[in-house]
């Protein structure tokens, strides 16, 4: 995508967060944030309970983040763009709309930001006029699963060793061959 029209996407969310929303809508993010080594997953499902189509929704991010950009992905029809310089995650339709009534999840990044650092937390969105509604993200940690500890998996290993070998030792006790 060229920087024009990333500038565009830009200018356009920053003048509907100011304009506020259009009459009606109900536009919802939702996003499910998974703590890993040393970054966070993110998530996103957008929920258009509203009458309208919308064609973007953006994200406030923080500037030049590494990890955003190249884990970016999104669902069949849409595009995922992040303008490291402004601090924009942007969720735009590419052959597909955010359709009224509609819900598409399948947006995922990484970030250095986690949930308490004060990012990813208010989005606009633009509809298919161009009319703007500004709404907070609704943000859902996930329990980060413990993995096993090398003390653990060596415990499970002796175990079953000692096990296997107390089969055997029953097993050939048990089969004596009588002449």
């Amino acid at each position: 995508m060229n920087v024009l029209k990333r500038i565009a996407i830009a200018a356009a969310g920053l003048a509907g967060a100011l304009q506020g929303a259009p009459a009606g809508a109900a536009l919802m993010v939702d996003a499910l944030v998974t703590p890993g080594g040393g970054s966070f997953l993110y998530e996103l499902t957008v929920d258009n309970a509203s009458g309208d189509d919308f064609s973007i929704v953006t994200l406030d991010a923080p500037l030049a983040d590494p990890s955003i950009d190249p884990s970016l992905t999104a669902p069949a029809g849409f595009l995922a763009l992040y303008d490291d310089v402004l601090g924009f995650v942007d969720l735009v339709e590419d052959s597909a709309f955010f359709a009224a009534g509609s819900i598409v999840s399948g947006f995922s990044f990484e970030s250095g930001a986690g949930p308490g650092d004060g990012f990813f937390t208010t989005f606009v969105g633009l509809t298919t006029l161009g009319e703007p509604f500004a709404g907070e993200v609704s943000i859902s940690v996930a329990q980060a699963v413990a993995e096993p500890g090398l003390a653990s998996l060596l415990g499970t290993g002796l175990v079953l060793m000692l096990v296997s070998i107390r089969g055997a030792r029953s097993a050939s006790s048990t089969t004596e061959v009588k002449s």
